[in-house]
């Protein structure tokens, strides 16, 4: 009873703490513009659901399209995953797979949208635009400037290091632990953030081992690596086997 007690002290704490970093933090001429920047994404994201909504039978017949191909592809692993619309992980993995583009023979959501659309608004086009050229990958946090709110990930693949801005983590980050996640960047002028996906590894997983040695980065495509990732990063204390395709 004491150690339940405690905990929800900490978690209070925290949440206090965060919060009051984030009020003073927020002042800040990147951190206001970083805000805006999330709320005209999540504007958009509101109105490509509602268009999916309206126009239900166009929106089946995409899906059933995209599905078809997706289960045409053999992954290079054996998988047992299910996927639920109703839960909040798995429906972020399955807007993933439909909104950004993952594959040059499928338009992506974003693509149609787009294309079934004529933006007055500037600001909108040029964020679904970020959108279509977004990145998605694995990626190492390897530090963090909590003063600022600055992340700096690492792509696993590429090498590539990103600076995103991310209020909570760059503050809760450890510097001796230095997690994988696998995720999807948007960067709209100079802000970077993190979108969508958001799958958290241990560095000493060793699913992610196993799929870091088998797995074809130029060869397979992301839909291999976010369903797999996805697994891993769900199903992080069973066995996944994975085999080199």
């Amino acid at each position: 009873m004491d150690s339940q007690i405690d905990k929800e002290t900490a978690d209070l704490l925290l949440n206090g703490v965060l919060n009051l970093h984030n009020r003073i933090i927020s002042k800040k001429p990147h951190i206001k513009k970083y805000k805006k920047v999330k709320k005209l994404y999540g504007e958009i994201l509101d109105s490509m659901e509602k268009y999916l909504f309206e126009n239900k039978y166009d929106s089946f017949k995409y899906f059933n399209q995209m599905t078809d191909y997706i289960l045409k592809i053999k992954p290079p692993f054996d998988m047992d995953i299910e996927l639920y619309p109703n839960k909040q992980d798995d429906l972020s993995i399955i807007l993933e797979l439909f909104v950004f583009k993952n594959s040059p023979q499928i338009p992506s959501i974003t693509e149609e949208y787009i294309k079934k659309h004529k933006f007055k608004n500037k600001e909108k086009l040029k964020m679904l635009e970020s959108m279509n050229s977004s990145v998605v990958s694995l990626f190492q946090i390897e530090s963090a400037d909590s003063s600022e709110g600055y992340v700096i990930y690492k792509d696993v693949f590429t090498g590539k290091k990103y600076k995103i801005i991310d209020i909570t983590l760059s503050f809760t980050f450890k510097e001796n632990i230095s997690p994988y996640v696998y995720t999807r960047l948007i960067t709209y002028d100079d802000i970077t953030f993190q979108t969508g996906i958001n799958c958290p590894i241990s560095n000493d997983n060793q699913n992610l081992k196993q799929f870091l040695k088998h797995h074809n980065y130029k060869k397979h495509p992301n839909f291999y690596r976010c369903l797999a990732l996805y697994a891993i990063s769900k199903k992080s204390n069973s066995q996944i086997n994975f085999h080199t395709i």
